[in-house]
């Protein structure tokens, strides 16, 4: 379990990148690898929409140039009044060149579950292109009942003009997830298409597919 982010580091690094084209930005903003997220955040008044998984749609906005703002659903197959929803929030703290640090937080509410949030610190380390993201987090309900502290590693790293590879792990005691995908960049939507594993009590279970799409409005 303990190789796993450390593999994942190093696939990310180890390709070679090809400049063939101009450079379009990437519509998600750098804000996001697969799943987890950057300590980047969203210019000020800049609006993005997501869809994880196609059945997650979410929308982010730019507060200032350090602090964004979120709010998103479940889609299908739940009715609007029995959809789960969520609100989320982060706030960068440190900005260099070449380094980011924030600090996040993503409330979950549904029809008859008790809230969950989720806390998190996270730091990026590199270029829009090519970095590496570590972060801590703990997630427990409103109640206190329970709860569950992680640790993150991903990266991200630019192969051509118009693809990036992600990747990105997650570990608690016992269990780990960790997934790694190729982001087709265009000029206003990108699109993530990965697998992910899940690892549990010494299990591996079947990879599942990563399909999300970002674009910027």
């Amino acid at each position: 379990m303990r190789l796993l982010p450390t593999f994942l580091i190093a696939v990310v690094v180890s390709v070679p990148s090809a400049w063939a084209q101009p450079v379009p930005d990437d519509p998600s903003g750098g804000t996001r690898l697969l799943w987890a997220p950057t300590a980047r955040t969203l210019p000020a008044g800049e609006f993005h929409g997501r869809a994880q998984q196609v059945t997650l749609p979410s929308l982010q906005a730019g507060v200032t140039d350090r602090i964004a703002v979120g709010v998103g659903t479940l889609g299908l197959p739940f009715k609007i009044a029995e959809r789960p929803y969520w609100v989320s929030g982060k706030a960068q703290i440190v900005r260099t060149e070449q380094t980011q640090v924030a600090v996040g937080h993503l409330q979950i509410f549904a029809p008859g579950i008790d809230r969950i949030g989720v806390t998190y610190a996270v730091v990026t380390r590199g270029s829009l292109d090519n970095a590496v993201t570590v972060g801590v987090g703990r997630g427990s309900t409103h109640l206190g009942r329970g709860g569950l502290t992680f640790a993150m590693v991903g990266g991200e790293r630019r192969l051509s003009a118009r693809r990036k590879l992600v990747a990105e792990s997650f570990i608690t005691r016992g269990t780990g997830t960790a997934g790694v995908g190729v982001r087709r960049i265009g000029r206003r939507v990108s699109c993530d298409y990965g697998l992910g594993v899940m690892m549990a009590g010494g299990t591996i279970f079947p990879p599942f597919p990563m399909i999300n799409v970002a674009w910027k409005f």
